[in-house]
């Protein structure tokens, strides 16, 4: 499929003006791969997460540290939380790691100024990290030793290394805000292929089982709830085919306004509250579903759209125990986090439906695999 060049341009750097000192960048990759000694799947991600690059450009401020205060008098410019300074983060963070019961976090914090970016090849190198639109490459490694020093590294111990390419197959077109904050689901469906290593463990990434998923997105902040779920592996419930030309991505802004898209073959829908002219009605949530009968607890996200004649409900279910907490530090600093639950094998359906005089008319009924599912809030830590 090609790519316009408004997505073309939106996957440049772009972290500019005023955002450079309170404000982030994330660019996103999960894909799954399989282990080449056990055969099972495994869901993976990598992200860059970009965070006020300005402040200390060449020094990687982690906010979570703890720094106590010696002299009052000569902090009265800064806030001070619990007795300690109140600092805004500055840093390239590498995320990486897999979802599942068993699902780990790796974490590397590297100085903003060791980013750099050739236009002319679309990579950007961060130290050793190379990412694109294209390629992915690089690795992660953390102790235990390191992790009980330093606990503001917010992972866990073990390593993961990665060698990728990457082929668009659809792109969903950017989602803006006037502020200057941009999602941009520029693979809504992606193949990778190539090799991951995690702790030791040897999976293949390939390109018609790697279910990949990219997108970027930059603001000031990522407001106070995050709510996300994607996917491009979808089936006709009726007949069980398998829809390749298929998918659906759906996110909240830092306004809490709602952004989706759902391509069923030739047939688009799109949706974006903070549009000047909406005539829809929507509603989404995320809730606990208690365990029963031996039915083991689940996450539900759900979504409703409601514009004239047509429905659009969306409900996605997750294991509780393959979901697990990824924190980001906010730009603002303040030693507050946002604290994501995430998962990547969600499934679900899809029901397309019409209004037709008091009764509903299904127009699809569709299947929901390898669901990306996240719901975070944000969380002050204290002193």
């Amino acid at each position: 499929m090609a790519v316009s060049k408004k997505i073309q341009r939106y996957d440049q750097y772009l972290l500019r003006g005023n955002l450079r000192s309170e404000g982030f960048e994330r660019w996103r990759y999960v894909f799954n791969g399989v282990s080449k000694s056990t055969g099972q799947s495994r869901v993976f991600f990598v992200e860059m997460y970009l965070v006020n690059p300005a402040v200390s450009p060449d020094e990687a401020v982690v906010a979570q540290k703890s720094r106590p205060v010696i002299d009052m008098s000569e902090l009265i410019s800064e806030p001070v939380v619990g007795g300690e300074f109140s600092v805004k983060p500055s840093y390239i963070s590498v995320k990486c790691g897999y979802f599942g019961k068993s699902g780990k976090q790796f974490n590397k914090f590297i100085p903003a100024s060791q980013i750099s970016w050739n236009k002319d090849t679309g990579r950007m190198n961060a130290g050793t990290f190379e990412f694109s639109s294209e390629m992915l490459f690089g690795s992660v490694s953390i102790t235990d030793e390191e992790l009980e020093q330093n606990p503001e590294l917010l992972c866990c111990s073990g390593e993961m290394s990665w060698n990728l390419t990457m082929e668009k197959v659809y792109s969903a077109k950017s989602f803006c805000q006037k502020k200057g904050e941009v999602w941009n689901p520029s693979a809504a469906k992606a193949f990778y292929s190539g090799i991951v290593v995690c702790d030791g463990e040897e999976f293949s990434v390939e390109q018609k089982t790697s279910y990949g998923y990219h997108d970027k997105n930059w603001a000031k902040s990522f407001g106070k709830q995050y709510y996300h779920i994607s996917s491009s592996r979808l089936s006709d419930v009726i007949s069980g085919t398998m829809l390749y030309d298929s998918y659906f991505v759906f996110e909240t802004d830092s306004f809490g306004k709602m952004k989706f898209q759902l391509q069923l073959g030739e047939q688009m829908y799109r949706f974006d509250s903070s549009a000047i002219f909406k005539y829809f009605k929507e509603e989404h949530e995320c809730v606990q579903v208690p365990s029963h009968e031996g039915q083991k607890e689940k996450l539900h996200w759900s979504l409703s759209i409601h514009k004239g004649k047509l429905i659009i409900d969306i409900d996605v279910y997750c294991n509780a125990e393959e979901l697990f907490v990824r924190n980001y530090e906010i730009p603002q600093g303040n030693r507050t986090l946002m604290k994501i639950l995430s998962g990547g094998e969600g499934r679900g359906e899809i029901k397309v439906f019409k209004k037709v005089k008091q009764n509903l008319e299904m127009i699809s009924h569709i299947g929901i695999y390898n669901c990306i599912s996240e719901y975070g809030h944000t969380e002050e830590m204290g002193a």
